[in-house]
């Protein structure tokens, strides 16, 4: 068809005077019409070509719309996009208003559940649309929604990528100050970081104060002040020039220094809470530290958190004291150079504190290659007789275990072996010594008794006195021979009458795991 003739004007519009009376004359108006429907379908084709190469929603509306009313020779059209909730995403109108019910409205599904509305109104000729040319219309308006849905995702697409940009450059204002931050910058330093921020954004020189710098030569037009207040209290004064060449500081100017001044209190109080925390921080790290060379860490932990009371004073309390040593080490120590025998000691000594600390006992010293510690402080508990049994019990199968990978490695005296004591009653607990130096440990006659038990005990035995016998029986639950194990009596130096003691065993208690 030629380009230059009008789109949707029929046989009868193009030669007036003629009228198909004949056969001869409906064969001569034929091709126009086939014309114009090749026309149409052109425009099938020439819509999707075109859309192809806009890639906004505007554009590929108008694409559709003119095409569509030139190939079928609309006088008016109107084309619009929805969402799913049915608000308008854009639409287009062309022509005359079309008043009341449109010649052709159909609706055509988008991608994105999204839809579409295409109305023509009335053609120039005054020809209805046929049946055939709606379903036409509807070909192409389905075409035209393809296209349509992917420039309307590559809009929302745009849109996404411009909003994280936006992020993105926001999160990486806010990276440098935290990395300002970060690095623990000094009041000084901080406060020149900032100003060169404001600086930056409001293109003037800046300076920060604790007070006001009081009067300027510069055109109080070109200077700016603001209090930098952190809820009422103030921070300090940020201070503003230009040049007088510059431009003079407007409302918007005005405005930003106060969002920025807000930000940079914001900063500078958490700077000061975080320098705040970092100094509690290190102060708790240091206590942790010196607690835990004598309490276990659980213990220490709830020091350092005041649910229990520090052990800063002497005090007389109920407690349960364990001491274990080992047996026959002179003819180990003459086996083995210096430094085997240490690293030996410090095995062991480790396997002595670590079952303290399961039990949660606090370390008292370490004296050669005994091991003391004591239950009941700083914290105490319903069962420290107990629990210092089982202690005893538990290092006495730990240092079976020990030995046998010493005989892995080492030749060991047949009779080597460890030995633990354990006392019950009042002692005396706190920090003794002087201010360059103090040592938490107790003192008293239960004390001094315990030291003697592990002096005595023998090798591969718990050898406890009568009070904690009697009181870990029950739970226990020792059997009847047990319970009716006489004592021994020993002869201990501070002591005027014989002490009764008794020997535990492992073995004697086969239905305890630890």
């Amino acid at each position: 068809m030629p380009r230059g003739r009008q789109p949707g004007r029929s046989a009868r519009s193009r030669h007036p005077l003629t009228v198909a009376t004949s056969p001869q004359a409906a064969t001569a108006i034929a091709p126009t019409a086939l014309e114009q429907r090749v026309f149409q379908l052109e425009t099938l084709y020439e819509i999707g070509r075109e859309c192809a190469r806009v890639e906004r929603l505007d554009d590929a509306l108008h694409i559709v719309l003119s095409m569509v009313m030139g190939a079928f020779g609309a006088t008016a059209g109107r084309i619009e996009l929805r969402d799913a909730r049915g608000a308008e995403i854009a639409s287009l109108r062309r022509g005359a208003p079309i008043d009341g019910e449109p010649a052709v409205s159909l609706s055509f599904a988008v991608e994105g559940s999204r839809t579409g509305t295409l109305a023509l109104g009335t053609r120039l000729s005054g020809e209805p649309y046929a049946a055939d040319e709606r379903s036409l219309l509807e070909t192409i308006a389905a075409n035209a929604a393809v296209h349509l849905g992917r420039i309307a995702l590559l809009a929302t697409l745009q849109l996404t990528a411009a909003e994280l940009a936006r992020k993105v450059k926001a999160l990486a204002v806010v990276n440098e100050i935290t990395l300002g931050i970060a690095s623990r910058p000094g009041q000084v330093r901080l406060r020149r970081f900032l100003c060169e921020k404001v600086a930056a954004a409001l293109d003037a020189d800046v300076t920060f104060s604790d007070e006001d710098a009081g009067p300027s030569d510069v055109d109080g037009s070109h200077v700016l002040t603001v209090t930098v207040r952190y809820g009422d209290v103030p921070l300090g004064i940020l201070h503003l020039r230009r040049t007088p060449a510059a431009a003079a500081f407007d409302d918007e100017d005005r405005a930003l220094l106060t969002l920025l001044a807000n930000e940079v209190a914001v900063v500078l109080e958490n700077a000061r809470l975080f320098d705040t925390f970092l100094t509690q921080q290190q102060e708790q790290f240091r206590l942790r530290g010196v607690l835990e060379q004598y309490l276990a860490p659980s213990v220490a932990e709830r020091l350092i958190a005041g649910d229990i009371g520090p052990p800063l004073k002497g005090k007389h309390c109920p407690m349960s004291l364990v001491r274990v040593d080992v047996r026959n080490s002179t003819e180990l120590v003459r086996s083995l150079d210096v430094d085997e025998m240490v690293d030996l000691m410090n095995q062991l000594i480790g396997r002595m504190v670590d079952v303290l600390f399961r039990y949660e006992a606090t370390i008292d010293r370490y004296d050669g290659d005994a091991v003391i510690g004591f239950f009941g402080a700083p914290e105490a508990h319903d069962d420290d007789p107990v629990r210092a049994v089982r202690t005893g019990l538990s290092m006495l199968r730990s240092f079976d275990v020990l030995r046998a990978e010493w005989e892995t490695r080492y030749t060991l005296p047949d009779n080597l072996g460890i030995g633990v004591g354990i006392a019950t009653g009042d002692v005396v607990v706190g920090n003794i010594g002087s201010t360059k130096r103090l040592h938490y440990t107790t003192s008293g006659l239960i004390a001094n008794l315990a030291a003697r038990l592990m002096a005595k005990a023998p090798r591969g035995h718990v050898l406890m006195d009568e009070c904690t016998w009697r009181t870990v029986q029950d739970p226990f639950d020792f059997p009847p021979a047990l319970r009716a194990r006489r004592p021994r009596y020993l002869r201990a130096k501070g002591f005027a009458q014989l002490v009764p003691v008794y020997r535990l065993r492992p073995g004697d208690l086969p239905h305890l795991m630890h």
